[in-house]
């Protein structure tokens, strides 16, 4: 539901650099961009409709990584109140 809370959790790991810090792990929607930063993050702002969500995780070369999953956000439904008299 719009402006329902949706917290997107991801982590990566690196050979040399071991767990990812958070401020390399970026994440984005493919409707609004850019979103934040972190293995943890709470969005209560996206948009109505099917996001391309990604993770893009840099290591300290420099070198990305991304991973992308579709969540859909429902639309507002308004219904009347009837009143029974």
């Amino acid at each position: 539901v719009p402006g329902g809370l949706v917290v997107l959790v991801g982590s990566a790991t690196d050979l040399e650099d071991g767990n990812i810090a958070d401020e390399q792990l970026i994440w984005s929607s493919d409707r609004q961009g850019e979103l934040g930063y972190g293995s943890s993050l709470p969005i209560a702002a996206l948009e109505p409709g099917t996001h391309q969500i990604t993770l893009t995780a840099s290591d300290s070369y420099g070198i990305t990584s991304s991973e992308t999953i579709s969540i859909f956000i429902g639309y507002r439904l308004y219904l009347p109140v009837m009143d029974k008299e």
